[in-house]
């Protein structure tokens, strides 16, 4: 697909040409987590670890696999060659070629291009790495990973030296609803939403049934009268879609030092300050994931049962932050 575009620079018109990459020819929706695939589809150069080894009896895979299939289409335009390429059995593995890019690009393909898929970036902190954002750096900066070339060796836990920029600051605010929101709930939301909005003059959309947007965000007096709605109609706090990577870590006595509280909706929230530093985790924050497993369900025993079947030190988890 492609389009143009026309804008002035300089006070001379110029044309743009947009272009578009879509393949649906395999596709499956995936609901916030609640479901995943479990066959194989696509072509086998793109698939990642997680696809190799599914089945009846597998796990299955997410969106994540996606990610892992747009760091291979990247490391092609760059190298001209597969990072994993097929070969017949007992053949010799052929040797990959030295990439000839700047470190920085190799950094966001090792952080793509990784084994785990609770390590592996979302596209958020894809589109908010350095690289991409095109941000100024130094060359040192990444010089540790000159010599980086795919491995499919397991990996180390990921490196979080870069964050998503915040997104809830007073200009493009979204609102993450929980799981499983019934229509008809649904429909009442944005019913009450649009008569707030439109007498606060304030735009929105919901977007694909799972978030609200304010793409000019919310102002301080009008955000009560939405918070208020929103445990009304959906039995739930508010939390912003900006959702937070860390690492959780435990002490020497295994703690992790959270007064955690599981809530309909909202996952595990913190009900206190944490005794200890937790990459920023502050009082009000929902911990919404685990080690990939979605926390904001509609069963107090379920969430708290996900939470303690994956806590461990150094787990992946999601923080959401209470709008």
């Amino acid at each position: 697909m492609r389009s143009n575009t026309r804008s002035v620079v300089d006070g001379k018109q110029v044309d743009h040409l947009n272009v578009a990459l879509a393949d649906f020819g395999v596709a499956k929706l995936l609901k916030s987590g609640c479901s995943v695939a479990k066959t194989h589809a696509g072509t086998p150069q793109y698939w990642a670890p997680e696809v190799r080894l599914c089945g009846p009896l597998s796990n299955g895979y997410d969106h994540r696999a996606d990610i892992w299939s747009l760091g291979v289409i990247l490391y092609v335009m760059l190298a001209g060659e597969y990072p994993f390429p097929e070969s017949a059995e007992g053949a010799q593995k052929r040797q990959l070629r030295p990439l000839r890019t700047g470190s920085a690009v190799k950094h966001l393909l090792s952080k793509i291009l990784t084994q785990n898929p609770e390590a592996r970036l979302d596209l958020a902190e894809c589109q908010a790495h350095p690289w991409v954002s095109e941000e100024m750096l130094s060359a040192p900066q990444f010089q540790e990973w000159s010599d980086w070339l795919p491995s499919m060796t397991e990996d180390e836990p990921p490196q979080l030296d870069f964050k998503p920029p915040a997104r809830n600051d007073g200009q493009h605010v979204k609102l993450c609803f929980p799981l499983s929101v019934q229509q008809n709930t649904l429909d009442v939301l944005t019913f009450s939403l649009k008569t707030i909005c439109e007498k606060a003059k304030i735009p929105f959309e919901i977007k694909d049934g799972e978030e609200v947007l304010f793409p000019k965000g919310v102002h301080e007096d009008v955000r009560p009268t939405i918070r208020e709605l929103w445990q009304r109609q959906l039995n739930a706090r508010p939390y912003t879609s900006n959702r937070r990577r860390i690492q959780l870590h435990l002490d020497r006595g295994l703690r992790h030092g959270l007064q955690l509280r599981p809530h309909v909706g909202e996952g595990m929230v913190v009900e206190a300050e944490p005794e200890f530093d937790q990459s920023g985790i502050e009082k009000g924050d929902a911990v919404v994931e685990i080690a990939g497993h979605p926390l904001e369900l509609g069963d107090i025993d379920t969430i708290k049962m996900k939470f303690n079947e994956n806590v461990k030190d150094g787990v992946t988890c999601r923080v959401a932050r209470r709008f």
